[in-house]
């Protein structure tokens, strides 16, 4: 599953790893998401972001940042999407 001669992309069996440790996490941030709700905006994100992040680490920040945002924004609760490691919670 090469993107090109010099970068491997993600495995599989990383990407939904990483997948999964987002819901999770996005889930303690939002308790009141519903998981299925939190489960369709990672998969959106992650499908938005595997063909470019190789970096496991990196789509794991990725993928909790801009789900978390997105979460919020649908509730109208706006929340500017940060690189650092702590997010605001309700």
């Amino acid at each position: 599953m090469r993107r090109n001669a010099r970068t491997m992309a993600l495995s599989p069996e990383t990407v939904l790893a990483v997948m999964t440790a987002a819901i999770d996490g996005v889930c303690a941030r939002l308790p009141d998401e519903r998981r299925e709700t939190v489960e369709r905006v990672v998969y959106e994100v992650a499908t938005e972001l595997v063909s470019t992040v190789t970096d496991p680490d990196r789509l794991a920040t990725m993928l909790r940042l801009r789900a978390t945002a997105r979460l919020t924004a649908a509730t109208g609760h706006l929340m500017p999407i940060r690189s650092t490691a702590e997010l605001p919670t309700h």
